[in-house]
């Protein structure tokens, strides 16, 4: 198992961190409403990515508290649970993934939700479970659609910034 993340390893944290850099870059287009369509947006291969760089971070972290079990005996759990994590990512990875992590769980908790943008009998409207709500203007579809969007995004930043931060490996192995 450490000999396949081993060779993963490099490549998944590559892909994520370009997920990442192209899911910063969809939710900051959806702040001015620049590129909101009607459509989705959001490319399915970022959703998808997910689904490769989590199963190695998981598979990361397993192996790594494994040998910081074996190695340093003595560690509390909260230690050992944020070393397995956080082990091997610099520190700058390490902030700016919990950054990412605090701005999407505020944004997520933060968000009213009335319902989601569509197109139902040709009008734009904003519905529930295709309950409609109200039909909308074409600002205000575009208002909405990108307040889908930034959340859409922000859940996808978390799991990016997090998986990359756990997979991401030692710049410099400085030996003792």
């Amino acid at each position: 198992m450490k000999e396949i993340l081993g060779t993963l390893r490099i490549p998944v944290t590559v892909l994520g961190a370009l997920g990442l850099l192209y899911t910063l870059y969809i939710h900051l287009n959806a702040i001015d409403y620049a590129e909101v369509a009607e459509g989705d947006s959001i490319p399915g291969f970022l959703r998808l990515g997910l689904l490769v760089v989590w199963p190695a971070a998981i598979a990361m972290v397993w192996v790594r508290q494994g040998e910081l079990k074996v190695d340093h005996p003595d560690l509390g759990r909260l230690k050992l649970l944020f070393k397995s994590l956080f082990g091997e990512a610099p520190n700058l990875v390490i902030m700016a993934a919990i950054a990412a992590y605090i701005y999407g769980t505020y944004y997520g908790w933060t968000f009213h939700f009335e319902g989601i943008t569509g197109i139902i009998d040709e009008k734009l409207v904003l519905h529930n479970h295709g309950h409609i709500i109200r039909e909308l203007k074409t600002d205000e579809f575009l208002q909405y659609k990108a307040e889908e969007i930034r959340l859409k995004t922000s859940n996808l930043l978390i799991f990016y910034a997090i998986g990359t931060c756990i997979l991401f490996p030692r710049l410099s192995k400085i030996e003792a």
